[in-house]
């Protein structure tokens, strides 16, 4: 599997109003923060396959740009609030497995699904705990997606979170269904479509079936003190594949109707005593899939035994609020 070297820079804007105190005598500044605002993310990756053809299956060089502006609404009725907020992707991929360096420029961009979520921060909490239920829609706009013929993605999570003398523990379940137009994924027409893949549109059927729904459940704990904080987490994919009819283009390798992947990662994080808040962040993750059809179960996260399954991936980031 591939496996990524990945360097991050994550830029943060955060738009607040501040009202200012009346006079230089007085000693507070009340900060009044805006219920609308929104944050930016830039990142730049380069897998390892670039430089080391062994260790990964394919060259990759990337910059991934986010955005997500959101409204919140509290405190009330004590420490509750509700934030609604969206995700923004966009990715240009320099060079890929299929997209040489010099290949088209539409071939490189692409742009991620965006997601809404609502989220009830606090509904429940006490003791350092605390659950906040959420909603969430998707709405295709990547390429993939666009491809599986996808309409919308909805579902929703929870977050139960528990924090005290500086630990930290975190439990989140993600579960979304798919709507779909069709029952079978479309894309441009190759050498080896034959008469029966080939559709109305111009366009043909391709390989692979679409996914139904998804599970996600993540475990994540870590230790603050001060200006330093350590976090390791835990992650599981479950994602649940439509049963094979004669509607989509047969597999060239059947796949399971379940697929299972893991994910870990171990990570760094420092606040720098800058006027503008500032975090540096190192980290390490291991993801892979758990279970072979061939081969049945495996250690989850990492294969020690064969490295060259796993996505790998070493990253440095910089976290800056404006």
């Amino acid at each position: 599997m591939l496996k990524k070297l990945t360097l991050c820079v994550w830029a943060s804007v955060k738009i607040s109003s501040l009202v200012n105190a009346t006079g230089p005598e007085d000693v507070e500044v009340l900060e009044e923060k805006s219920p609308v605002g929104s944050e930016f993310y830039l990142s730049q990756s380069l897998g390892a396959g670039t430089f080391f053809k062994n260790y990964q299956q394919r060259p990759y060089v990337a910059t991934n740009l986010y955005a997500y502006p959101y409204y919140q609404y509290g405190p009330f009725l004590g420490e509750r609030e509700v934030k609604i907020h969206a995700e923004l992707r966009a990715e240009f991929e320099w060079m890929g497995e299929n997209n040489a360096f010099k290949g088209k420029f539409a071939d490189k961009l692409d742009f991620g699904d965006l997601k809404i979520r609502a989220e009830l921060k606090k509904a429940l909490y006490g003791l350092g705990l605390s659950f906040s239920p959420a909603f969430k829609v998707e709405i295709p706009l990547s390429k993939s997606s666009r491809s599986a013929n996808r309409v919308l993605g909805l579902g929703g999570f929870f977050t139960v979170a528990w924090s005290n003398y500086g630990f930290f523990l975190t439990y989140k379940p993600v579960a979304l269904g798919y709507i779909h137009s069709t029952r079978y994924k479309s894309g441009e027409c190759g050498g080896d479509s034959s008469a029966d893949d080939r559709l109305d549109n111009g366009k043909c059927k391709v390989e692979g079936r679409q996914g139904v729904a998804l599970l996600k459940n993540t475990v994540s704990a870590g230790y603050k003190y001060g200006s330093h904080k350590f976090t390791l987490a835990f992650r599981t994919y479950h994602s649940f594949l439509r049963p094979i009819d004669q509607s989509e283009r047969p597999e060239k390798e059947p796949k399971s109707d379940l697929l299972l992947q893991t994910l870990a990662f171990a990570e760094y994080a420092y606040d720098l005593p800058l006027s503008v808040p500032t975090t540096v962040i190192l980290g390490i993750s291991g993801e892979q899939s758990y279970y072979d059809s061939r081969l049945g179960f495996r250690m989850p996260f990492f294969d020690f035994s064969d490295p060259k399954k796993n996505l790998t991936e070493a990253y440095v980031a910089l976290n800056v609020a404006m």
